[in-house]
């Protein structure tokens, strides 16, 4: 093929908005998709916090939209199940609100991998799971419509002194609730102050947006629409080639049949077909002990 003069394309946003709890990261997000979306555009959201969502409709400015509850357990998997729904209805936004749950709330991917190590050692259950959670980033990042993500940050109280002059406490939000590095996924990350509701952005892929703290509106989604769309078509995407199933060793016939069994009461048709759908490198013997624990707890949820 080979190289070509770069162009500006079209392009699919891929926001994060993190914030601690209080600071207004639905809202916020309700009111960017706005925007982002356009007018008479479709906004679809799921729902983790327990409906909170709901609790915005009517408020000044923000969108028609529709929901989906996600509850307990948040796997990984029902949250790519419920992207794909979304997928089919072919919204022009998808805000998910939040992505923390599928990383540290029950049935999360931390849950998982304390349930699927042995005798004190994680290293397989991170094997295992790795390669799930980088599914469930792609499952985001390769969605046919913009999408808005929000994530719960961790608090802490500091002192220090206020206007008065007198020493008070004040709550900040630190890192995300998510996988360490999550915000590199993203083409804009803003952060929300919890006392003043206002965002700032630590990570601006597209230069719209500068150091200075600002409240989030529909009018920062239409900035951020109009670059987006600013480019030439992209050209098709080819898909890729096929990859073929893992291969078995060291596998003896009885523990072959084992797995195959418990991936077809996991809801899947063969042993093949939840190789593939996990993505999961089976080799050897501890391989197929930690598959047999993973596929355990896909039937139990």
């Amino acid at each position: 093929m080979g190289f070509k003069t770069a162009k500006r394309e079209k392009l699919l946003g891929r926001v994060g908005i993190c914030a601690p709890s209080g600071a207004g990261k639905t809202y916020g997000g309700l009111l960017l998709a706005d925007g982002l979306a356009g007018e008479g555009g479709k906004i679809l959201v799921i729902d983790s916090e327990k409906g909170k969502s709901r609790m915005h409709v009517g408020k000044p400015g923000i969108p028609a939209y529709q929901v989906q509850d996600i509850n307990k357990p948040y796997t990984p998997q029902r949250y790519m199940d419920l992207m794909d729904e979304a997928a089919r209805e072919k919204p022009d936004v998808l805000l998910i609100d939040s992505i923390s749950h599928a990383w540290a709330g029950e049935g999360g991917v931390l849950e998982m991998v304390d349930r699927a190590k042995t005798g004190g050692n994680n290293f397989v259950a991170w094997r295992t799971l790795t390669p799930i959670h980088n599914k469930f980033v792609d499952h985001i990042l390769e969605l046919p419509c913009h999408v808005i993500v929000t994530m719960r940050t961790r608090t802490e109280w500091i002192t220090e002194k206020n206007d008065q002059g007198k020493v008070a406490p004040r709550k900040i939000g630190l890192a995300p609730i998510q996988r360490d590095g999550m915000e590199y996924e993203f083409d804009l990350v803003l952060d929300i102050d919890r006392e003043r509701h206002m965002a700032t952005a630590s990570k601006d892929r597209t230069s719209l947006f500068d150091e200075i703290p600002f409240f989030l509106s529909k009018e920062h989604g239409v900035m951020l629409r109009k670059y987006l769309n600013s480019g030439e078509d992209a050209a098709p995407i080819q898909p890729a080639p096929p990859v073929a199933p893992p291969v078995e060793s060291d596998l003896t016939p009885a523990m072959r049949n084992r797995l195959n069994a418990l991936a077809q009461e996991a809801g899947f048709e063969n042993l093949v077909t939840a190789l593939e759908a996990l993505e999961f490198p089976l080799k050897t013997k501890e391989d197929g002990a930690a598959l047999a624990e993973l596929l355990k707890q896909r039937k139990a949820s």
